[in-house]
């Protein structure tokens, strides 16, 4: 189920982003389309939010609105799945800004809450640093159900941070999409996985 939360999340924010960089046309073909897939993501994961500014500075640079325009497009496209998704949220633990989390099994037992910066250095180790370990036997490598060095199975992010940091394109859009990472990253590091299926800290769609 967190595998599936994950990847639908992340299909839903990359297929917002066509649509708001592919800016041609006007209507449920352009960006409004793009926002109202962003705010599905943010269903799956509250932190695809975090996104926002970046689809409003691609809108902007794309169609050649202004920044309020498009912003308006996002919040009438937004809204309806937002108020949507408040609702259910509140129908089910009477709180609009309450996914869940905090009523897992495992979380209820933490004393320090499912966020906490106390986490910060083990998830760091794994996501940079461990790598599989080499058993002889029939399975030859043996993965940390905790999770992995991050550029072992995510290499492509190695591309993706390169991209951010050495090529020169508009620093709006570079901004907004490292603070977008940020803020991801942020909550990814903070995160009590628990280990084992729920742990994919190395392979979250950052």
């Amino acid at each position: 189920m967190w595998a599936q939360g994950q990847s639908l999340g992340y299909c839903l924010a990359i297929l917002g982003l066509a649509f708001v960089t592919d800016n041609k046309r006007r209507g449920a073909a352009g960006p409004t389309m793009g926002y109202a897939l962003l705010a599905l993501a943010v269903g799956c994961r509250p932190l695809y939010l975090s996104m926002l500014p970046l689809f409003l500075a691609l809108d902007h640079r794309t169609s050649g609105r202004t920044v309020p325009r498009a912003a308006a497009t996002g919040v009438l496209a937004m809204a309806p799945f937002g108020l949507a998704l408040a609702w259910y949220n509140w129908a089910r633990f009477g709180d609009p800004a309450e996914f869940g989390h905090n009523y897992l099994p495992w979380a209820k037992k933490l004393s320090t809450g499912i966020f906490d910066v106390a986490y910060l250095p083990r998830n760091l180790y794994h996501a940079f640093a461990r790598w599989p370990e080499w058993t002889g036997g029939s399975a030859p490598l043996s993965f940390d159900p905790w999770g992995t060095a991050f550029y072992i199975n995510q290499g492509i992010m190695l591309f993706v941070l390169w991209g951010l940091a050495a090529r020169r394109f508009d620093p709006v859009v570079k901004a907004t999409a490292g603070f977008a990472m940020a803020v991801i990253a942020a909550g990814i590091f903070t995160y009590e996985a628990g280990g084992g299926g729920s742990s994919d800290i190395a392979t979250s769609s950052t």
